[in-house]
């Protein structure tokens, strides 16, 4: 059991470890590389073992589709491709989070474990084992993206301020809100900032709308940005966690059932 809360853990441990390093050196960027790694073995391991299926419900042997979907080099160059954007959006927004964020993050955590347990128990019988621990990740992710994604929606309607960094220009908001956000590491600062950067932007633009065309553009604006990047960033964040809980889960099923034979 302690192996079993060990692994999600370590993937706390690598995201705190980013947290508190991004600001003092470059080594920081092996964690993101590390992160960036699972992520991307989540998805194309979950499509390579897919796309059989896949190809053949939908598609004709002789089709140009089902030639490219059949390429695993294409399938996890993309995966890597997707992956990268993903992690990036995560890791850079972590370094934004409050105290409040934390916590419900933390939370997640323990409630994605419960979700991907339960789903395993529900459809142990059912589904393939080939095939089945990828779908039952798929599904855990799936349905914690949106339910965290529509939780945080909602707390940040409930709670969500102006940002103090905010000016009269956006050039000043921009300045403003990268003063705080800054890596002694050039390439990390440059992520960093591009992501604060664009809140700032969003922030300013919606707000500079609703000020002086007056109508609800603006409102919108600003919760489809949230919707858009809260569900990349709760995105990654899930199909970074689930592959340490599904790892975890599968060690811990392997051992009960060792010690009930």
């Amino acid at each position: 059991m302690k192996k079993y809360i060990a692994y999600p853990l370590l993937g706390l441990l690598i995201i705190i470890s980013w947290y508190l390093t991004y600001r003092y050196t470059g080594f920081s960027l092996i964690l993101i590389v590390c992160a960036g790694l699972i992520i991307a073995y989540s998805i194309a391991s979950y499509w390579i073992e897919n796309k059989k299926c896949f190809i053949n419900c939908y598609f004709k042997q002789t089709s140009l589709l089902s030639r490219i979907l059949s390429s695993k080099i294409l399938l996890i160059l993309i995966a890597f491709c997707i992956a990268f954007v993903v992690t990036i959006f995560l890791f850079t927004s972590v370094t934004t989070w409050s105290i409040d964020i934390w916590a419900v993050m933390i939370i997640d955590i323990v409630v994605l474990t419960i979700l991907h347990k339960t789903i395993t128990k529900i459809f142990r019988t059912t589904l393939k084992d080939e095939i089945g621990s990828h779908l039952v990740k798929s599904w855990s992710v799936g349905i914690n993206t949106f339910v965290l994604t529509m939780f945080m929606l909602f707390y940040n309607y409930n709670t969500l301020e102006e940002p103090s960094y905010i000016k009269n220009t956006l050039k000043g908001s921009v300045q403003e809100a990268t003063k705080s956000y800054a890596s002694d590491s050039e390439l990390i600062n440059t992520f960093v900032k591009l992501n604060i950067e664009k809140d700032a932007i969003v922030w300013y633009s919606a707000l500079y709308t609703n000020e002086k065309i007056n109508n609800e553009d603006a409102r919108w604006l600003l919760w489809m940005f949230f919707l858009i990047n809260g569900g990349i960033v709760y995105y990654g964040f899930s199909r970074f966690f689930i592959e340490f809980i599904a790892f975890d889960l599968e060690k811990f099923t392997k051992s009960s059932n060792e010690n009930r034979n």
